[in-house]
């Protein structure tokens, strides 16, 4: 990769931090949300490190406008200027408590920095980055990504102290044509054009658990899958129209070869579970059900998949990222608990 390019890579990633960290709203008008704040600045910052923005010709790929006009924009070089501040400030420090992490004294838990949540960004916005095709993280054209994206469930609380209840789905990864942040922080809405939606569960060494009260069969496969249904539903996309549309559980090998999964992502325990989950509400969802969740699940691609088999696609395209993202990995499993001699493929 050129200089010129890791640059903007490196750039790109400090200004997803900020906007994580909730450090840019408070730089923007009050006609601007953080959201949207993100996405200027990072069209902005691209087109600075583009080499013939300053032709009028050019315009930028994602929003069509021509060049001269974003840079000019007041709203932009205000978020720009302090990102570029914040970042020459604040980045290189990052840069320092993330290489201590791995150091004999560290001064947080290593598990805060190797970690699945930590492993997964860094495959997701590989994937976003380079023209990697005929594989399951593989992005559609305009599609993008985001992590700890909250999906609305076809569960959420009808009345105050609905003991049946759930809250939205923390998705560790999402892939597709979505907009973030609609009515809260991290709530996902598809787009009206949408034709891609992708979402990951992460793992290393734990299960597919339940986590939803008074309802302990009710495990994260079932949930998510029945979360991105509800999220079909509530945009009112046809499951048919949604192409790659997938559901992913990414875990190490030995976890998968184990059978750790195995239940969990057939899709007769899917509809088992979530079915039992419906009944439980007498036939308040009953059409969901039947005109929304079936046949989404008839559609939607279930599979667990190693993250050995996706460090070696991306090393077949990258080397030297992919030698940096396997070494990265085997500091998850060593500070997760595994064995220090297990290995990647």
């Amino acid at each position: 990769m050129p200089a010129s390019s890791r640059t903007w890579h490196q750039f790109r990633a400090t200004l997803i931090w900020f906007y994580q960290a909730r450090l840019i709203k408070p730089y923007c008008s009050h006609r601007t949300t953080a959201t949207d704040s993100l996405t200027t600045a990072l069209h902005a910052a691209s087109l600075l490190f583009t080499a013939d923005f300053r032709d009028p010709a050019h315009s930028d790929v994602q929003t069509g406008m021509p060049a001269r006009l974003i840079i000019q924009n007041p709203e932009v070089l205000r978020i720009t200027s302090y990102l570029i501040k914040a970042t020459s400030m604040v980045f290189p420090r990052i840069n320092s408590l993330i290489e201590s992490a791995a150091s004999d004294t560290p001064s947080f838990p290593r598990t805060d920095i190797f970690n699945e949540t930590w492993l997964v960004r860094l495959i997701v916005d590989w994937f976003a980055n380079n023209n990697a095709t005929n594989f399951p993280l593989t992005f559609a054209p305009n599609a993008c990504w985001f992590s700890e994206a909250l999906l609305p469930s076809a569960f959420l609380a009808r009345t105050r102290g609905d003991s049946l209840a759930e809250s939205w789905t923390h998705a560790d990864a999402i892939i597709g044509h979505f907009n973030i942040g609609t009515t809260g922080k991290a709530d996902c809405t598809l787009t009206p054009n949408a034709n891609q939606f992708v979402v990951i569960e992460a793992k290393i060494f734990s299960p597919l658990s339940p986590n939803v009260k008074n309802a302990d069969y009710y495990d994260q496969c079932a949930r998510n899958v029945a979360c991105v249904a509800e999220t079909l539903c509530r945009a009112g996309h046809s499951p048919d129209a949604i192409d790659p549309l997938a559901f992913y559980v990414l875990a190490p090998a030995s976890q998968i070869d184990a059978g750790v999964f195995a239940t969990e992502i057939q899709k007769t325990s899917i509809q088992h579970k979530v079915k039992r989950r419906v009944d439980a509400y007498g036939g308040f969802h009953d059409s969901w059900f039947t005109d929304s969740f079936l046949p989404l699940l008839e559609r939607i691609d279930v599979q667990s998949l190693s993250w050995e088999t996706v460090i070696g696609h991306i090393h077949a395209h990258d080397p030297d990222f992919g030698d940096q993202i396997r070494a990265y990995y085997h500091k998850c499993l060593e500070f997760n608990g595994s064995d220090s001699n297990e290995k990647t493929k």
